[in-house]
């Protein structure tokens, strides 16, 4: 069931937070065109959106980033994956980090994000794997919509292609969003080449990913 939360209150834990998102995203046009992403900018911190979309330098400064070039300019590829997705689950239990004099709390947590291999275009090599190992009656009923134009058949839950995200939030420490959990990160479980070489640095404040 869709979460009706549209905006952060101090009453959402940082759980509910990261199911309110994510099912806003999964229905990214329920009830109004976009309305899971512009759910995420509502509850993401300033950092986050900038990540997201990040805006052009003035006076060798990036300045907020607004709703609508949020709407327009955002992306990443957990929101790639998220939005209008056929599966999402939270993995495991969240990892809370106490506040320091420096910022407030931190929590991350693990998701699991299913898309069908037939709307898929990512990665052409994992679409193809999914379809090759489909069940034969899954595979006849594509092959059939597609002959007839027909609408193409929602793919069963074992040939989904699944990958996994970590998803960070802070808790603010000031008004007038005091006390709530904001997402302040997405990052791929799978490591980046850039990544990878960069082993040595403080990338993420969270678990390690393998």
């Amino acid at each position: 069931m869709l979460t009706t939360a549209f905006e952060p209150t101090a009453e959402l834990s940082a759980t509910d937070v990261v199911r309110v998102v994510c099912e806003g995203l999964m229905n990214n046009d329920d009830p109004k065109p976009d309305a899971g992403l512009e759910r995420l900018y509502h509850f993401m911190n300033p950092r986050g959106r900038l990540a997201f979309a990040p805006t052009p330098p003035k006076s060798g400064l990036q300045g907020g980033v607004t709703l609508e070039y949020f709407l327009e300019k955002a992306g990443n590829v957990a929101l790639g994956a998220l939005i209008f997705c056929a599966s999402v689950e939270l993995v495991g239990e969240m990892q809370l980090t106490p506040s320091s004099r420096t910022r407030g709390a931190l929590a991350t947590q693990l998701i699991e994000v299913g898309n069908s291999p037939l709307v898929d275009d990512s990665d052409a090599v994992a679409a193809l794997r999914s379809l090759v190992s489909a069940p034969d009656d899954f595979l006849g009923s594509v092959i059939t919509a597609v002959r007839e134009g027909r609408e193409l058949p929602e793919a069963p839950p074992s040939s989904l292609i699944k990958r996994r995200f970590w998803v960070q939030l802070e808790q603010e420490r000031r008004p007038p969003l005091q006390d709530c959990w904001l997402i302040k990160e997405m990052l791929s479980l799978e490591k980046t080449k850039f990544q990878m070489l960069n082993e040595g640095g403080e990338e993420f404040e969270g678990a390690d990913s393998k």
